[in-house]
């Protein structure tokens, strides 16, 4: 990996940038402009082949050569096309029309055009030159972004200056403006500003091409360039504006109705041409093939205004900016003013004073990294967070890593030529690890235990695996199939009940310290599970409740229960809490088995979900999918809410509780109550795989086509989404930053949620 950077003050100045009304997409009319098209009943000729216009925003005249971009900057792998072959980048070499630059991962490339922008292309982007002329008269640069992200910093351009950015679905021009323009992997383009302004049309709507659909100055053609870059969204700093592919398809279909309509006036300018050069200019004014009537023209005219009227709507409307977009765009600070004289510009300021001597000072090193909270280390000791600067001497080598959880970590290598400040964007690496436990669905939850991660597959087999996915032990039992059953995990043993045995095993070694047989009577066939503290564990049964010693698995008594249970036990504040099969709360004393209050609720056979303690109140809900709230300071219940559509089976996993509400999995749906009273937050979340796990404001939870999906709790709308490639068996999991997620090929996922994108 190489890396060198060049001040840009020797650059000359130029003024430049695309006015937000000429905002030129730089497309020749389709195959289709030049078909013919018939008119109210007369065939008319093909258009002419004719050259596109010269006006003074396509080709300035000038009287002096155009400078080429020079690139200023590179780190890592980037490589440049010139006639046609790639090879690698170097500080000083020029760029043309014509030219591309490719960035590897983890690497950055900067050009600066003249005095009028500097850009930076960052990791994994491909960029094209498709238009360059910077000189004296007017500067245009138009650049084709393929994949990646371009961040450009531009200077306030002159009224013939232009300055756009260019993707399969959209285009973007400037006027003086900090932004960024990004490919995203669906293949759309998102428009971040931050400052000034970037007009935005889908890559359809092209103004110079219905210019350049006739050599003449067609006033017609001229008002339907005007209207469309007049009908630009504007996308203001501190804004983010996203085209998608199906945005951009759909706007190439309107556009039609504009193409149309310029294909009809170029005809009938041509009939009216071809009339008068055959009969004369009299001829024309009288003969049949002159311009269309009155009405005919204002019919076509509304169908214009509307199809531009329509760009809103098409790709939508600015929004404020995400904090992870603004975090980005953060790298522009770094970036070199483009302020200087450009080559081949009149300047009035005098000459400036042979330069003094160099003296030998210290050179600035400057270190900005992204995100903010990004650990810089030097020789292996951390020298800052989120930056980092020294003063070196010149010639000293140094090595920065930069690193920050769920990202992935960059080295840099710095050779202390020239004072530079270096940008530096960390790639987001959300799955920190994803490795198979086995090739059966995994089941409930997978758990940690210090450095040991514990997993359940649908044969019963119990799994205990380091975070890097190497197997330290696995335990067969009896509990296949296993559709329902996790294991529960203590201080130093998990715990693990199904439908035929019980089993206590040492999480660090996987050693079995008892293994027993359930019968009728203490199965735990609908997937209950136990309950443990360090001094005691509770394992429910058709008719009564087991207390036993957690250390090595035997019974120590046993506690009747009205009715009997098929839930899992609750231990809070030293109590047990159980709902019985006739729909009875229950408190009880496990030390003398007392009951000590009980709470009718008129639920019908809790089964396999344990009770959702929060304060004072106990939530719950049964077999027919009925959701209670209990006060257990009032010993009453406080609310009671049937679910509907695919949660009247019955709800069989944990309810989870969120900020303000209750959260409910029931037939691949998620349910969502006020804790308060119990009314309905937001609709239902369909094609769930899991149920939710809350965190910091968000809901995680698998989905049916494969994805990690983060909602927002107050709303359930989805805000991000990972794609596992595979579908989510098991509820989320918090293992401090990470969260742990088990699939229905066995595989088990550590993800950083904060870095999804």
């Amino acid at each position: 990996m190489t890396r060198s950077y060049s001040a840009v003050s020797r650059v000359g100045a130029l003024a430049l940038l695309l006015p937000l009304a000429l905002l030129a997409c730089g497309r020749h009319a389709s195959p289709s402009a030049a078909a013919p098209v018939s008119t109210s009943g007369q065939g008319s000729a093909p258009i002419a082949a004719t050259p596109a216009p010269v006006t003074p925003s396509q080709n300035p005249a000038s009287t002096s050569p155009s400078v080429p971009a020079e690139v200023t900057f590179t780190d890592g792998d980037v490589q440049g096309q010139r006639q046609g072959t790639w090879s690698d980048l170097e500080i000083g070499d020029k760029l043309g029309k014509g030219d591309a630059v490719k960035v590897g991962a983890a690497s950055e490339c900067q050009l600066t055009f003249s005095g009028m922008a500097v850009v930076s292309i960052r990791a994994g982007t491909q960029v094209s030159i498709d238009s360059l002329s910077l000189n004296e008269s007017a500067s245009q640069v138009k650049l084709g972004l393929q994949a990646g992200t371009v961040l450009s910093k531009v200077k306030k351009l002159a009224k013939k200056d232009s300055f756009v950015v260019r993707t399969d679905t959209a285009v973007g021009g400037v006027r003086g403006t900090e932004f960024g323009v990004t490919v995203t992997p669906g293949g759309g383009t998102l428009v971040t500003v931050k400052d000034g302004t970037v007009a935005v049309l889908p890559a359809a709507y092209d103004p110079d091409g219905v210019r350049s659909m006739s050599s003449d100055n067609v006033p017609e053609l001229e008002q339907i360039a005007a209207d469309i870059e007049s009908s630009a969204p504007a996308v203001h700093a501190g804004q983010e504006l996203t085209v998608t592919p199906e945005q951009a398809a759909k706007a190439e279909t309107t556009f039609q109705v504009i193409q149309a309509a310029a294909i009809q006036i170029v005809q009938e300018q041509q009939a009216v041409q071809a009339l008068a050069s055959s009969q004369g200019a009299e001829a024309s004014s009288q003969g049949a093939a002159a311009p269309a009537a009155p009405a005919a023209m204002e019919t076509r005219t509304k169908a214009i205004q509307a199809a531009t009227a329509t760009l809103s709507s098409l790709i939508g409307t600015p929004r404020t900016l995400t904090p992870m977009h603004g975090q980005a765009l953060k790298a522009l600070d770094a970036l070199p003013a483009p302020s200087t004289p450009a080559s081949g510009r009149s300047s009035s300021a005098p000459p400036a004073a042979p330069p003094a001597p160099p003296l030998v000072t210290p050179v600035r090193i400057s270190v900005s990294a992204t995100p903010a909270d990004s650990e810089i280390e030097q020789d292996g000791k951390i020298a800052g967070t989120g930056s980092y600067a020294a003063n070196v001497k010149p010639g000293e080598s140094l090595t920065l890593v930069i690193r920050r959880e769920g990202y992935a970590t960059k080295t840099l290598a710095v050779n202390a030529k020239a004072p530079a400040a270096y940008p530096v964007q960390l790639e987001p690496m959300p799955i920190e690890a994803e490795f198979a436990v086995g090739s059966s669905p995994l089941v409930g939850a997978v758990q940690s235990s210090r450095d040991t991660l514990v997993a359940v597959d649908r044969q019963g087999e119990l799994f205990g695996v380091d975070r890097q996915g190497r197997t330290l032990w696995k335990v067969g039992s009896q509990n296949s199939l296993n559709e329902n059953s996790s294991p529960v995990v203590g201080p130093d043993n998990l715990y693990f009940s199904g439908s035929n045995e019980f089993l206590v095993v040492a999480i660090s070694s996987g050693a079995v310290v008892c293994r027993a047989p359930l019968d009728s009577a203490t199965t735990h066939l609908f997937g209950q599970r136990v309950a443990v503290t360090s001094t005691f564990g509770v394992s429910p049964a058709s008719a009564y409740l087991t207390i036993f010693n957690p250390a090595t698995g035997a019974t120590l008594r046993q506690i009747p229960v009205a009715g009997g249970t098929l839930m899992s036990p609750t231990i809070s504040e030293g109590r047990v809490l159980v709902v019985s099969q006739t729909g009875m709360f229950l408190s009880i004393d496990p030390d003398s088995g007392q009951v000590l209050f009980q709470v009718p609720t008129g639920a019908s056979q809790p089964v396999a979900s344990s009770v959702l303690v929060s304060g004072s109140r106990a939530y719950f809900a049964d077999r027919k999918g009925l959701l209670v709230c209990v006060d257990m300071d009032a010993r009453k219940v406080l609310w009671k809410i049937p679910l509907k559509g695919q949660g009247t089976a019955g709800v069989f996993q944990d309810l989870e509780k969120s900020e303000n509400g209750i959260l409910a999995f029931a037939g691949n749906t998620i349910y969502a109550f006020s804790a308060a009273d119990g009314s309905e937050l937001f609709p239902p979340i369909n094609g769930a795989s899991t149920p939710p796990l809350y965190r910091e404001g968000r809901l995680y939870f698998g989905t049916q086509g494969g994805t990690l999906a983060e909602a927002d709790e107050k709303t359930g709308k989805t805000v991000k989404s990972l794609d596992l490639k595979a579908v989510a068996s098991t509820r989320p999991q918090a293992d401090g930053p990470r969260l742990l997620v088990g699939s229905a090929t066995g595989q088990v996922f550590v993800i950083y949620p904060d870095s999804i994108q």
